[in-house]
């Protein structure tokens, strides 16, 4: 079978080639995907280059996230799951035509789910909905203030919060994307183009700031958003756009108005949290996407021999949507 692999740890470019391998077999209580579509997520590129939190075993294969249809199914394993269009919880090495998963890790696809939605189903909505509903605990009427908002994640969000009644001030660098935020449900929509952000949240929050802020950023951008915290505010970083640049928070700011700063990594939440749990707040996330909540947009689609192609595509600043390797 077709397999992208990566012997040594460097730029995409330049470690990637696609290989022949033997196909997937499955073990007792396992079945076989025959992977449809998956994405490729910031996180897969940090993986390949040696700079994630967790690293795999050489030679690789990308990729922790997609969906798939059980093509055969190990010892223990009803041969009813044939055919089934399903993701997969704690998947690895998804960038390869068969991908061998753990029966009960499975989770089906809605009908009414996409093959584009579904491959972007485990990793964004389940960051979005954990860190909003069990990180946080956002309540109804309360403000969240985010960065990135135009990512796939932020737009994940924004419809979270507002289907459980809290509101969102959504900082992004181009006010061209404040329509669709908005047809999202965004409440608030400012931009590096000119709008002056604390401003704005303290004309929104009388002066008082909000209780929660979500970082995907990092740097010198960090700085600012804990300025717009109020009192016992909790600022959750999640991602780091902004490389290794500082994050330059002043230490009086966080010791007078009593505020946390705090991560987030899913990896970590997967790793404290049981199977069926996840397995619930997945299902719900997929029929919630079968009623319509939007994964992201698609700005484009590769074959896995296309995969160098793909990745510098995915790497393009202002690129509209996900890059999602397909065959």
């Amino acid at each position: 079978m077709r397999a992208v692999r990566f012997h040594s740890f460097g730029e995409p470019a330049d470690v990637l080639r696609l290989e022949d391998i033997p196909a997937a077999e499955p073990g007792p209580g396992e079945v076989v995907l025959r992977m449809l579509a998956r994405p490729i997520n910031p996180a897969d590129l940090l993986v390949i280059r040696g700079h994630y939190g967790s690293l795999p075993a050489l030679p690789a294969t990308p990729g922790n996230e997609g969906v798939g249809i059980v093509e055969a199914v190990g010892p223990g394993v009803g041969a009813g799951l044939v055919g089934l269009r399903a993701v997969a919880l704690r998947g690895a090495g998804t960038w390869q035509e068969l991908v061998r998963a753990r029966a009960d890790h499975l989770v089906s696809v809605p009908d009414g789910v996409s093959v584009e939605a579904a491959a972007q189903a485990t990793v964004n909505p389940l960051s979005a909905w954990v860190m909003l509903h069990e990180v946080l605990d956002v309540q109804p009427g309360q403000w969240i203030l985010q960065n990135a908002s135009g990512s796939a994640l932020g737009r994940l969000v924004i419809q979270l919060a507002h289907a459980s009644g809290a509101r969102t001030i959504n900082h992004v660098r181009r006010l061209d994307q404040a329509s669709e935020l908005k047809r999202l449900g965004a409440d608030e929509v400012t931009s590096e183009e000119g709008d002056d952000l604390l401003r704005k949240v303290a004309a929104l929050t009388g002066g008082e700031g909000v209780p929660f802020a979500l970082d995907a950023v990092g740097g010198a951008g960090s700085a600012t958003l804990v300025r717009a915290l109020a009192r016992d505010g909790v600022l959750l970083v999640h991602g780091s756009l902004a490389g290794r640049e500082p994050m330059g928070l002043s230490a009086g700011r966080l010791l007078t108005y009593s505020l946390t700063v705090r991560g987030f990594w899913l990896n970590e939440w997967l790793a404290r949290t049981s199977i069926g749990q996840q397995r619930d707040v997945l299902q719900s996330l997929l029929a919630s996407m079968a009623g319509g909540l939007e994964a992201g947009p698609v700005a484009g689609s590769f074959d896995l021999s296309d995969v160098h192609e793909a990745v510098e595509r995915a790497q393009e600043r202002g690129r509209d949507g996900k890059i999602l390797l397909c065959g």
